[in-house]
């Protein structure tokens, strides 16, 4: 249908739109409304003849285009003969041009040579009386002449389908648009000629669209680079948890890492991030806490050392006056019962043993 391949209608000024629309009508139902039964019935005896002459032609190795599907993006494709088989992944796209490899009855397997689709498939010829492929070299003329021919109702519906497909390429009401144009629909019956509208990239490059889309494109970039988004298995982007890596639900924490730049965890990932965090911190604030005191007992010599710890005969030798007499290992006092007198013993016991040189320091301040 050359309907399908009109150009953008949202390029249209608001004004324009109601004269296009009309054109448009006029084209594909040129016809008064009191004699639209007697044309609709003309018409489908006209595509029941075609479809016949289509079952007549449709051999294997001829070249066929798809002249139906218009309104529902391509005619049904089948994983083999059968109507109630499986259904391919896709259809197969108006306009588009294949080779017959095997027919059984009305139902045909192709190969696709151009257009959007699956590579191969069941197709049927026709569907409803009216044909869905048509010889390539006369689809244009059979397409004109009235293969999917549509009523006035049908018309206005797949233009208003084109208004809303092209809203976000159309201009702000109340302003002249780059590319708007009263004569976007030259309509004049089958002679027309489909005016090309502007590719997609450049209106959106008009509109502005062009700077935010490259500048999304380097933040998912930088993303990536950073692990903190991947592809899904539909090829789009998501955010994933800096902690494990995986993605994120509808709520997020944010928060900074030790270079400042901002991450994004689950509500559990965040708790164990915030608890390493605190253990990081106190066991950094416990080691400047021992180094500090290290410093200090270096600075002024606090704390005991091997070398330093007093000796027993050296310190019994001070208070016996003699080292021959002095005791080895651990002493005690002993109190002498005969003579009211206190002397030095050897011991085995903790608890009992005396530090001479503390009795020695002890008995020079008593002294004093």
């Amino acid at each position: 249908l050359k309907l399908a391949q009109a150009p953008c209608a949202g390029l249209v000024p608001s004004r324009a739109r109601a004269r296009a629309a009309e054109q448009m009508v006029a084209a594909v139902a040129p016809r008064a409304p009191a004699a639209l039964p007697a044309a609709m019935a003309a018409e489908d005896a006209d595509a029941g003849a075609l479809a016949a002459k289509v079952r007549q032609v449709a051999e294997p190795g001829a070249v066929f285009e798809v002249v139906g599907g218009v309104n529902s993006n391509g005619i049904i494709v089948r994983t083999a003969k059968e109507t109630a088989s499986a259904m391919a992944d896709g259809r197969l796209a108006f306009g588009s041009q294949v080779r017959i490899a095997e027919r059984a009855g009305d139902r045909v397997a192709y190969e696709l040579l151009s257009g959007a689709g699956p590579a191969s498939g069941w197709v049927s010829l026709c569907a409803g009386g009216k044909p869905l492929l048509a010889p390539a070299d006369g689809a244009a003329d059979l397409a004109v002449a009235g293969i999917v021919g549509k009523t006035r109702d049908e018309a206005m519906m797949l233009y208003g389908m084109r208004l809303d497909s092209s809203r976000f390429d159309a201009p702000k009401e109340g302003r002249e648009g780059m590319y708007s144009s009263r004569t976007s629909f030259p309509w004049q019956g089958h002679q027309a000629k489909a005016v090309v509208p502007p590719a997609r990239d450049e209106v959106r490059a008009a509109i502005g669209f062009g700077r935010a889309a490259k500048g999304g494109r380097q933040r998912v970039q930088r993303l990536r680079a950073n692990r903190d988004a991947a592809e899904d298995s539909d090829g789009e982007v998501v955010v994933l948890c800096r902690r494990c890596d995986m993605p994120m639900g509808a709520y997020a924490y944010a928060t900074k890492d030790g270079g400042g730049r901002q991450m994004v965890m689950h509500a559990e990932c965040m708790a164990q991030f915030m608890a390493q965090e605190m253990r990081e911190q106190d066991d950094a604030r416990k080691e400047k806490e021992l180094e500090l005191k290290r410093s200090r007992r270096e600075q002024y010599d606090i704390g005991w050392r091997q070398e330093v710890i007093p000796r027993t005969p050296e310190a019994a030798a001070k208070l016996l006056g003699s080292c021959d007499d002095a005791p080895q290992g651990m002493c005690c006092l002993v109190f002498m019962e005969d003579d009211c007198s206190v002397g030095l013993a050897p011991t085995l016991e903790p608890v009992a043993a005396m530090n001479l040189e503390y009795l020695s320091l002890a008995l020079q301040v008593r002294r004093l």
